[in-house]
C-alpha cells in the first residue's frame, strides 16, 4: 500500500512539474516568454520536488546521463560565450535557467505520456485536431479566407496560394495567448509527421485502413499546398525508415498516396484560380512587395532558398572571432543581414554556443538516435521515424533549442529526443502476450 502511495505521489509531482512548464508556454507565448522570469521561480519551487520524483520513479540510465552531459556542455559553452561577448550576467543566468527547466520539464511531460495508460485518448485527440486543421484550412484556402480575416502581422510574406493551415492555427492559438502563426512551414511540419506516423501505423495493421489512407492523402494535399520544401525533405528522409522491410504492395500504396497528393494538390490550385481568378493571374505566384527582402516569392515550390542556405555562410562569417564558444544565448534569434533570424535550430545553437555547443548538441542527438535504433531493431519504428523527421525539419526552421521560447519547434525537438531515451517499448509479440 505504501509503495502504491509513493508511486502515486511521484506521478502527481511529475504532473505538477509538467503542467508548470507547459502552461506558461501556452499562456505567455513568443520569444518574450523567456523574459517573464517565471521559469526562474519554477527552478526554485519545483526543483527539489522534481529531483525527488525523478529519483523515485526513473533511474538515471546511461542514455539519460549522456543527454545530461550534452546539456551541460551546451549551457556551459553558451555561458562562457556570453561572458566573453559582454552579455549581462543576469541575462546569462536567466536564459540558462529557463532553458534547463524547460528541457527537463518536457522530459517529465514525455515520461508521463509514455507511462500513461491513456495514450490512446491523447492520440485520438491529436488526430482530431489535425483533421480539423486539414479540413478547415483546405476550405479556407479554396475560398480565400485571407480576404476576410487578418491572417498575420506580416502580410507581405504571405502568398495567397500557400495559405493552407495558417488561419485555423491562428484561431486555435489566440485563446492560449500565442502569437498568431504566419508561416506555412510549420503547417508542413505537422502534416509531414502525421503522414509518416500514419503510414507506420498502417504497415503495422491499423484498423479501418481505408479511412487512414484517405486521411494520409488529405494530409499530403495540405502539405503540397503549403509549398514547404523543408517538410517534403522531412518526408523524403524519414519515409525509407517506414518502407524498409515492407512488402511490395505497401510500397505501391505509398507511391500512389504521394502521386494522389500531388495530383489533388495541383487540382486544388486550378480550382482556386477558377473560383478567384484575381489571386495569381494563373501563375500560382503572389506579387513580391518592395519591403519583402527576405523571401523571393515565385511559383509554388520554386521560390528559391528564401535565404536559408545563405544563412550558413553568413553566420560563419559573423562568428569569425567567436566560433569556439559562440556569443551567448541572448544572441540567438537576432537579425542576420537580410534575414530576420537564423532559420535553423542548428545555426541558433552554433551562434549562441559555438563548436563546443554543437558538440554537446550532437552528443544528445547521437544518444537519442542510438536509443531509437535499439527500439527499431526490436520492431518499434515510430520513435526513430519521428526523431529523424524532426531533426531534418529544424535544419531550416527557426528555434533555439537551448533557450526556452514560445516557438513550438522547441517542444517538438525535445519530445522527439526524449521519447527514445525514456521509452521502454514492448515488441509486438510482448504486447500481444501481455
Amino acid at each position: 500500500m505504501s509503495e502504491e502511495r509513493s508511486e502515486g505521489r511521484a506521478t502527481f509531482l511529475k504532473g505538477v512539474i509538467a503542467l508548470g512548464v507547459l502552461a506558461p508556454w501556452l499562456l505567455f507565448s513568443s520569444p518574450e516568454y523567456r523574459q517573464f522570469g517565471l521559469l526562474v521561480a519554477m527552478v526554485i519551487s519545483l526543483g527539489t520536488a522534481g529531483a525527488w520524483a525523478w529519483k523515485r520513479h526513473r533511474p538515471l540510465t546511461r542514455p539519460v546521463l549522456l543527454c545530461f552531459t550534452g546539456l551541460a556542455v551546451c549551457f556551459q559553452a553558451s555561458v562562457i560565450g556570453g561572458v566573453l561577448s559582454g552579455e549581462p550576467a543576469w541575462e546569462t543566468v536567466k536564459l540558462t535557467l529557463c532553458g534547463v527547466v524547460g528541457i527537463l520539464g518536457i522530459a517529465v511531460a514525455t515520461d508521463l505520456f509514455l507511462c500513461s495508460s491513456k495514450k490512446r485518448s491523447v492520440v485520438l485527440t491529436a488526430v482530431g485536431l489535425l483533421a480539423f486543421l486539414v479540413i478547415s484550412s483546405y476550405l479556407g484556402y479554396l475560398f480565400s479566407i485571407e480576404k476576410h480575416i487578418k491572417i498575420g502581422g506580416y502580410p507581405e510574406y504571405l502568398s495567397s496560394v500557400r495559405i493552407a493551415l495558417i488561419w485555423p492555427t491562428r484561431i486555435l492559438m489566440e485563446p492560449f495567448g500565442q502569437i498568431g502563426w504566419e508561416h506555412t512551414n510549420l503547417g508542413g511540419f505537422y502534416f509531414a509527421v502525421g503522414i509518416l506516423l500514419i503510414l507506420n501505423g498502417l504497415a503495422n495493421g491499423l484498423r479501418f485502413a481505408w479511412a487512414w489512407w484517405l486521411f494520409a492523402v488529405m494530409l499530403g494535399v495540405s502539405l503540397f499546398l503549403t509549398g514547404s520544401r523543408g517538410a517534403w525533405l522531412m518526408l523524403g528522409v524519414a519515409l525509407p525508415l517506414v518502407l524498409i522491410g515492407r512488402n511490395w504492395r505497401f510500397w505501391l500504396k505509398s507511391a500512389v498516396l504521394i502521386f494522389m497528393s500531388y495530383a489533388l494538390g495541383t487540382l486544388s490550385l486550378e480550382t482556386k484560380i477558377q473560383i478567384d481568378p484575381q489571386v495569381t493571374g494563373g501563375s500560382f505566384a503572389a506579387p513580391a512587395p518592395a519591403t519583402n527582402s527576405e523571401h523571393n516569392v515565385g511559383a509554388l515550390l520554386e521560390r528559391g532558398s528564401a535565404g536559408r542556405l545563405d544563412a550558413y555562410r553568413f553566420l560563419w562569417d559573423e562568428l569569425a572571432d567567436s566560433r569556439i564558444f559562440g556569443t551567448g544565448l541572448s544572441a540567438a534569434g537576432k537579425k542576420m543581414r537580410q534575414l530576420t533570424h537564423e532559420h535553423s535550430s542548428y545555426l541558433a545553437t552554433f551562434r549562441c554556443s559555438g563548436f563546443i555547443g554543437i558538440a554537446g548538441h550532437l552528443l544528445i542527438i547521437g544518444t537519442s538516435l542510438w536509443a531509437a535504433f535499439g527500439h527499431f531493431r526490436k520492431g518499434v519504428r515510430w520513435p526513430l521515424i519521428f526523431l529523424v523527421a524532426v531533426l531534418v525539419g529544424i535544419l531550416f526552421d527557426r528555434s533555439n533549442v537551448f533557450a526556452l521560447t514560445g516557438q513550438s519547434e522547441f517542444i517538438f525537438h525535445w519530445v522527439a529526443i526524449w521519447i527514445p531515451v525514456l521509452g521502454n517499448f514492448p515488441t509486438a509479440r510482448e504486447a500481444s502476450e501481455a
